[in-house]
């Protein structure tokens, strides 16, 4: 994900780490990793922003879980369902 786009999910790490950062110019700057147990894309999800930071796979590996915002939606009216 790059900072500036839109997305609808809400991501949660299952495995692995992600790096959330600022590119300048051809460079990825670090600003703090994410490992499993977090989240991260609520506000972009729910309240519609767009992504202030860029995220990264910094493992060699990662598991990353999305939720829809439309799930999320239907979850808070309580018309989730398991997919």
């Amino acid at each position: 994900m790059k900072r500036g786009e839109s997305n609808d999910y809400l991501f949660y790490v299952i495995e692995g780490e992600l790096a959330i950062g600022k590119i300048l110019g051809k460079r990825f700057i670090n600003i703090i990793k994410l490992g499993v147990g977090t989240c991260f894309g609520e506000e972009s999800a729910i309240l519609k922003y767009k992504n202030i930071y860029s995220i990264k796979v910094a493992s060699e590996y990662a598991k990353v879980y999305k939720i829809s915002s439309y799930n999320i939606d239907r979850l808070f009216q309580g018309d989730a369902k398991d997919t």
